[in-house]
């Protein structure tokens, strides 16, 4: 997942009135309900202020962990829940994109969310004119063009399902603008601007009846918003003493859980209460070297951090996936995974996501084995306790040498109900274009 720097000042301005079409998510416990602000995002051009067409060859961008980490209970299930155990963490997939599947023609970087709506895929993208609204069928065929929220150019966005809708966080040119869409499209909420100082990337998290938002300000910040986007009480300080950075935060059903990096070596956690307020005090997860990016899911047996860094084995240098278990009440549980471990020569791009649904958990990146090699997305299946379910897999195949952002990267990942499917960003034929793929075992 990826992050944004804004610099804003704190302090409500007040409501503005826009038009805005997006879909809408019926149940947000089947999917993951947090968001990132996007640190790639870049333009796009082929969508004008004036709504142009953006349909399936339109200009787009990619997520930033939009579908990205978060709760896939939104109504709350507790540590001591045993809701997984019922369900089979090995499911048969349905395998309905066994190949990749463009789903449009992009700018190579930018920020695109995808979402599972029941039956049917929603996506967000940045275009030039601010954000688009597109939908596409299971098998990745496009429902209709793309229509533009409102012609304001938001730097990023973050949008979570809330239960019946969308709640969506972008940034504008000086302040955040808040509001919520339901089924069809349809505007619940006038959009509220906010604005937050020296903003340095944040989350956004759905908690039943509000929202929950942490972002970096020289530590670490947590804000409130209402169902209807008001500020509820006052941000609050969660960490004052060292910088926060790359935060990712989820909602457990009655608390949140917050992971973030610290001078770009440490992972930590905190546990925070519902009203915003620290509940524990930040431990230490790892110290792997030069981290580049973490996310956090919630399950039945805790929560799980992944994370992206370099360390040295044997004096080598290796970059590694690894993830590790917390417990409900915030203790380490048992040592860290290895994901994946690229030995010296290879790389691995600042992508990766995690998904829990329900029953087990994916974890995709971006990596090349070799020097020369090419960057391809991988996923690995694990239970919630962070046991193997098969073997990882590496989802695509790429010719040539390796060319940061001209080749697979950028992955997130979803859950249908029936089977995972990444979605992430390929160079097919010299065209940047948004791709989804099932991940068939």
């Amino acid at each position: 997942m990826r992050t944004l720097s804004v610099a804003f000042m704190v302090g409500v301005l007040g409501a503005c009135s826009q038009e805005g079409r997006i879909g809408a998510l019926p149940d947000a416990g089947a999917l993951e309900d947090a968001g990132r602000f996007d640190a790639a995002a870049g333009d796009a051009s082929a969508m004008d202020a004036g709504y142009a067409d953006a349909g399936a060859t339109d200009a787009g961008s990619t997520d930033a962990g939009s579908t990205d980490a978060g709760s896939t209970d939104a109504g709350g299930t507790d540590a001591g829940s045993a809701d997984a155990g019922l369900l089979d963490p090995d499911p048969a997939p349905a395998c309905r994109l066994a190949t990749s599947t463009a789903l449009a023609n992009i700018t190579a970087g930018e920020h695109f969310e995808l979402f599972w709506d029941g039956d049917h895929y929603d996506s967000f993208r940045r275009a030039s004119s601010g954000v688009a609204f597109q939908s596409w069928a299971a098998n990745g065929v496009s429902l209709g063009a793309a229509t533009a929220i409102d012609p304001t150019y938001f730097r990023s966005f973050l949008v979570v399902a809330n239960g019946g809708g969308y709640g969506f966080l972008g940034a504008a040119e000086s302040a955040l603008e808040f509001v919520t869409f339901g089924p069809a499209g349809s505007r619940l909420t006038s959009p509220v601007s906010f604005s937050f100082g020296s903003s340095f990337g944040g989350d956004l998290a759905h908690a039943d009846s509000e929202y929950g938002y942490v972002w970096s300000d020289f530590g670490l910040k947590f804000a409130r918003f209402s169902a209807t986007g008001a500020a509820v009480g006052t941000p609050t300080t969660l960490i004052a003493t060292s910088i926060g950075d790359d935060p990712s935060i989820v909602w457990t059903g009655s608390e949140y859980g917050v992971a973030w990096t610290a001078t770009g070596v440490d992972v930590l956690f905190m546990r925070v209460r519902a009203d915003g307020t620290a509940a524990t005090e930040a431990i230490d997860v790892s110290a792997d070297q030069s981290l580049s990016v973490i996310d956090l899911v919630w399950t039945p047996s805790g929560y799980v951090l992944a994370w992206a860094g370099h360390v040295v084995i044997e004096s080598r240098s290796h970059t590694v996936v690894r993830a590790q278990r917390v417990s409900a009440t915030g203790a380490l549980v048992d040592d860290a995974v290895t994901v994946a471990d690229v030995d010296e020569g290879g790389a691995l791009l600042e992508d990766i996501d995690l998904a829990w649904n329900g029953a087990s958990l994916a974890i995709a990146w971006s990596s090349s084995a070799a020097s020369t090699a090419a960057y391809e997305i991988y996923v690995a299946r694990y239970t919630d306790t962070l046991d193997l379910i098969g073997s990882p897999v590496q989802l695509t195949t790429h010719a040539g040498p390796r060319t940061f952002m001209r080749q697979p990267s950028l992955p997130s990942i979803v859950w249908t109900g029936d089977e995972y499917v990444v979605s992430f960003q390929d160079t097919v034929s010299g065209t940047a274009q948004q791709m989804v793929k099932s991940v068939c075992y």
